[in-house]
């Protein structure tokens, strides 16, 4: 289930999961557990994110395409979002998650990485009151590090109720040590820093 964005901040939900070809589950009642089709076509990566009503957002996948522009976000109507394809994205298995940006209830963070040349941590904006409650992604493909990392990341709430840990794990490394990046994410800034353990 690391495919899936686990923000679960008391606003936003993971209760509508978009996968694979065109698959979608809605657990917001678990006694009617509901299937649905979705727009999504992928083999890699997929993240989702609901309101605190349980209502879809919108969500995002890696495609089959072998190339670093396979990243697609889609709105809760199924539809490409705005400025929402071709976006920093290859195609693995655990390269994206959703984190809400706090003090903005409407703005997301996507994050990606890139396991293979050009390598790096990336993110993009989304704004879900953009065109009437669609969406649209504002800033896209920012890069924070030029890194190679294992395609894996995790992101953990921080102690003080409003700060994300991201984290990611370095490929190369010299001494064969776990080396670590570990993206503080507040809502203004985003501060990195590198652990070996």
């Amino acid at each position: 289930l690391i495919f899936f964005s686990f923000s679960s901040s008391a606003q936003f939900k993971n209760t509508v999961w978009c996968f694979g070809d065109s698959a979608g589950i809605d657990f917001n009642d678990t006694a009617n557990i509901t299937t649905f089709s979705s727009g999504m076509d992928s083999r890699g990566s997929c993240v989702s994110i609901a309101d605190s009503s349980g209502a879809l957002l919108f969500y995002s996948y890696t495609r089959g395409a072998n190339n670093v522009n396979s990243c697609t976000v889609r709105n809760k109507q199924h539809q490409i979002m705005e400025n929402g394809d071709n976006m920093i994205g290859e195609n693995w298995y655990s390269e994206l998650i959703i984190l809400p940006i706090s003090g903005q209830p409407n703005r997301f963070y996507l994050f990606s990485l890139l396991a293979l040349a050009p390598y790096g941590l990336y993110y993009s904006i989304i704004d879900i009151n953009e065109n009437a409650g669609l969406g649209k992604v504002v800033e896209r493909d920012i890069q924070i590090g030029t890194d190679r990392m294992w395609d894996a990341m995790a992101a953990l709430k921080h102690a003080n109720g409003r700060d994300y840990w991201l984290i990611t794990k370095d490929w190369n490394n010299p001494n064969g040590d776990n080396v670590f990046h570990i993206d503080l994410i507040t809502p203004d800034s985003i501060i990195r820093s590198t652990q070996a353990i």
